[in-house]
C-alpha cells in the first residue's frame, strides 16, 4: 500500500509529494547518510515515536522540509551545510539524535586524459580532480557512462559513442553535486590521399609531405616499423614528416590520430646508394704503359662556371709633359738595377712626353730670383 503525504517546512506548508514504502525498515538511522554541501538531499529517518514530531535538525540548521510518514518514519530535505553533523528529531516528549549526516563538497575536474578519441568511443579516459569518490555518472555531452572510482582524485571511464565528430563537455555527477566541465574531442578517422617525395636514402632524413583529411590531431607517423624522426600537422589536411633510417625497399606509411589509424602500403621507397667497381686483369705486356680510366656519372646536374679573367700585369701609363731638367728614368721598386756603362745623354727638345709606370709628384713652379727694387726717389 502507498500513501501520499505533504511535507511541512519551517517556512510553511510545502508542495513536495513523497511516497512512503508499505514495509518499514526496522533499523534506525539516516538514509542516505551523505549528500551535497549545497543541501537539497532527500533523506529518510528511521526510528520510533515520530508521530507528533515538530522539528528536524541537521546540526544547528533546521531541515529544509520534512514529513512524518508514520510513527517510525520521517522524510526530510537537507539544508546547506558542511562537515559531519548530527540529525535530531524533536517531539512533545523531547529531542533525540537519530544519526549523522556527512556533507560532501562538490566535485571538481582538473584534467581529462586523453582529451580526444574516436567517434565510436570504447577508449579508456582518465579524469582527475577532487571530491570524486562518490561519482555516479560521467557525461560526454548528452552521452552517459558509469565511472570506476580509483580514489577521491581519479576516475576511469569508457568513452561512449556519439553520432559524429566534434567537441563535447565532460562533467561528473556525484553525491556531492555536479562538477565543472572540460572539453573532449571526438575525432573522425583519418585518411591519406597523397605522399609527396616517395623515395629517399636508407640513411633517412628525407622530408615527406602527407596530404589527407582528419590530420590535425595526429599522434604518430611511422615508415614501416620505425617511427618518423619528427612530424608536424600544419592543418587538418597536411602533415610534414622526416623519415628515419630504414632498410632498402618499399615501406608502409602509417598515420595515427585519436580517431584511428590509416596505413598506405609501400608508399615510400628506401634506396641504397649506387656503387661503381673497377676491376682489371694484370698484363705483363702493358707494364709501364699509361692507363686511362673513364667514368660516366648519371643523375648529376652539371654546373658550368664562368671563366675567370686572367690577372693583368700591365700598369696603366700616364703621359706628362716634362722639361729637360725634369726628365728622369723611373724604375719599378721591385726591379734591381743592373750595373753597366752609362750612355751619353741624348739631346732632346725643350718639351718631351715621358711614359711612366708610376705617377710623379707635381712639378714645383720655380720662384723668381729677382728681387723687387725700390723705385728711385
Amino acid at each position: 500500500m502507498t500513501e501520499t503525504v505533504r511535507l511541512l517546512t519551517p517556512y510553511g506548508p510545502g508542495g513536495l509529494l513523497v511516497s512512503s514504502p508499505g514495509l518499514l525498515n526496522q533499523f534506525s538511522g539516516v538514509f542516505p547518510h551523505q549528500g551535497s554541501s549545497g543541501g537539497g538531499t532527500l533523506v529518510t529517518l528511521i526510528g520510533s515515536h515520530f508521530n507528533n514530531a515538530t522539528a528536524v535538525y541537521f546540526g544547528s540548521r533546521p531541515a529544509a522540509g520534512f514529513a512524518v510518514l508514520d510513527d517510525q518514519t520521517i522524510v526530510a530535505v537537507t539544508p546547506a551545510g558542511s562537515g559531519t553533523v548530527p540529525v535530531t528529531v524533536t517531539t512533545p516528549g523531547g529531542t533525540a539524535r537519530i544519526g549523522y549526516f556527512y556533507y560532501l563538497y562538490w566535485p571538481a575536474l582538473s584534467a581529462v586524459t586523453p582529451a580526444a578519441g574516436p567517434v565510436g568511443g570504447g577508449n579508456v579516459v582518465e579524469l582527475r580532480g577532487i571530491n570524486l569518490s562518490t561519482a555516479q555518472l560521467v557525461y560526454f555531452g548528452d552521452a552517459v557512462s558509469h565511472p570506476v572510482v580509483l580514489s577521491d582524485a581519479r576516475l576511469l571511464v569508457i568513452a561512449p559513442p556519439v553520432a559524429g565528430p566534434g567537441t563535447v563537455p565532460v562533467y561528473v555527477s556525484s553525491i556531492g553535486g555536479v562538477s565543472n566541465r572540460l572539453p573532449y574531442t571526438y575525432a573522425a578517422a583519418p585518411s591519406v590521399t597523397g605522399v609527396i617525395r616517395a623515395t629517399g636514402p636508407i640513411a633517412g632524413g628525407s622530408t615527406v609531405i602527407l596530404t589527407s583529411t582528419g590530420l590535425s590531431l595526429v599522434t604518430g607517423v611511422s615508415f614501416g616499423a620505425l617511427s618518423a624522426t619528427s612530424f608536424r600537422a600544419f592543418s587538418d589536411t597536411l602533415i610534414v614528416a622526416v623519415t628515419p633510417a630504414g632498410p632498402p625497399g618499399p615501406a608502409d606509411v602509417t598515420v595515427t590520430t585519436p580517431g584511428g589509424s590509416v596505413t598506405v602500403p609501400a608508399a615510400f621507397d628506401y634506396r641504397a646508394p649506387s656503387a661503381t667497381a673497377v676491376t682489371s686483369t694484370p698484363d705483363p705486356a702493358l707494364v709501364g704503359q699509361p692507363v686511362t680510366f673513364t667514368a660516366t656519372v648519371t643523375g648529376v646536374t652539371r654546373r658550368r662556371r664562368a671563366p675567370r679573367p686572367a690577372p693583368s700585369r700591365s700598369t696603366s701609363a700616364m703621359e706628362l709633359p716634362l722639361s729637360q731638367r725634369q726628365l728622369r728614368t723611373v724604375r719599378p721598386r721591385s726591379a734591381t738595377p743592373t750595373p753597366g756603362p752609362r750612355a751619353p745623354p741624348t739631346p732632346s727638345s725643350p718639351t718631351t712626353a715621358a711614359t711612366m709606370t708610376s705617377p710623379l709628384p707635381p712639378a714645383r713652379t720655380p720662384r723668381s730670383s729677382r728681387r723687387h727694387r725700390r723705385p728711385p726717389r
